[in-house]
């Protein structure tokens, strides 16, 4: 009786620890799916205004500086409902 108590004593910190790493996992995973999508997000947005920019230097200061605070605004509202997503899914 002694040993059995014993093993179920060692299995809880192992299961413990088990559901950690994959809780840590699918974290590390929602968050990698989040870096891709701002990373997409700032990629395309320069590229749209960087094609689209005339007026020679001044021109390419002024897309330099829409395409940093269009960017800033979109990860905030991306990273707000990305962030509402997850929490309605439980992750």
């Amino acid at each position: 009786m002694q040993y059995q108590d014993f093993n179920i004593v060692l299995a809880i910190p192992q299961r413990r620890a088990q559901d950690v790493d994959r809780a840590a996992m699918i974290d590390r995973q929602a968050k990698v799916g989040a870096a891709l999508v701002f990373g997409v997000a700032v990629g395309l947005i320069a590229g749209f205004l960087g094609l689209r920019t005339t007026g020679g230097a001044a021109g390419v200061g002024k897309a330099a500086n829409d395409t940093v605070t269009l960017t800033v605004v979109l990860i905030l509202v991306a990273d707000y409902f990305i962030s509402m997503a997850l929490l309605s899914w439980g992750l």
